[in-house]
């Protein structure tokens, strides 16, 4: 089972999207700096979006939504980074 990311910005950078091994729909509307976020979500969030603790987010990015990989099986959630 594949998660498709949709990484919010909110409007510091354009939305981007990132295909990753698993099941991540319980993060859905989950974005780091928000208040009601969990340690433990925050921390598994931060994992899935950067790569390092500088704040590089991972190399695998898409600029677009990657429509040819969605099947049945697939997860799509909307997360997040509130600056």
């Amino acid at each position: 089972m594949k998660t498709i990311l949709i990484f919010d910005q909110c409007f510091e950078q354009p939305i981007s999207f990132r295909i990753v091994d698993g099941d991540y729909s319980h993060l859905e509307q989950a974005y780091v700096n928000h208040i009601a976020l969990s340690n433990e979500a925050t921390d598994e969030l931060m994992t899935l979006l950067y790569k390092d603790e500088e704040g590089n987010l991972h190399d695998d990015w898409l600029p677009k939504f990657p429509t040819d990989q969605v099947t049945p099986d697939t997860k799509v959630v909307v997360v997040g980074f509130l600056p």
